[in-house]
């Protein structure tokens, strides 16, 4: 299972290097220059792209995609499409091993119960985990924490 995560962000990064980003707000992707000897067009503006802030730890960027889209529904709960299992923001916060953005992203109303399925490396059947399972197997114990206070602190606010 650790394989099967960790060849799926390789190639989330990778394909962001390739000059392909995640568009939010139209739920696919966009090429941002199809030629590297291009420059970008400067009339087209900016999108929100929560998933390159992520990957840069900017979280600002990150404050100013939640700030520019419309809340519902919420970005920040928004999932990749399936040749990148779905993963979610707090995913790959959980899986970059970033304490600051995983924080940051539940604090903003990230879904600490969203899941993908994943093969396991055992006998390649699907399971569903969270971003805390995800925590857990990869051994980011100071993430299982984060993830399990804030769990708490909800579960004990909004009585369930």
């Amino acid at each position: 299972m650790h394989a099967a995560m960790t060849a799926i962000f390789i190639g989330l990064e990778a394909k962001y290097a390739d000059g392909w980003k995640w568009n939010v707000g139209t739920g696919g992707w966009l090429r941002i220059t199809p030629d590297p000897t291009t420059p970008d067009d400067p009339n087209t503006p900016p999108f929100p792209d929560i998933i390159h802030n992520i990957l840069t730890g900017d979280i600002g960027g990150v404050q100013r995609t939640l700030d520019t889209l419309d809340p519902e529904p919420s970005p920040i709960n928004t999932s990749l499409p399936p040749d990148f299992l779905n993963v979610t923001p707090l995913m790959l916060a959980v899986y970059r091993q970033d304490l600051h953005m995983v924080r940051f992203l539940i604090e903003n109303g990230a879904d600490l119960n969203q899941t993908i399925n994943i093969l396991t490396d055992v006998d390649g059947s699907l399971i569903s985990i969270t971003a805390r399972d995800m925590a857990e197997i990869l051994n980011y114990h100071v993430i299982v924490d984060i993830i399990t206070e804030y769990d708490q602190y909800e579960s004990t606010i909004l009585g369930q």
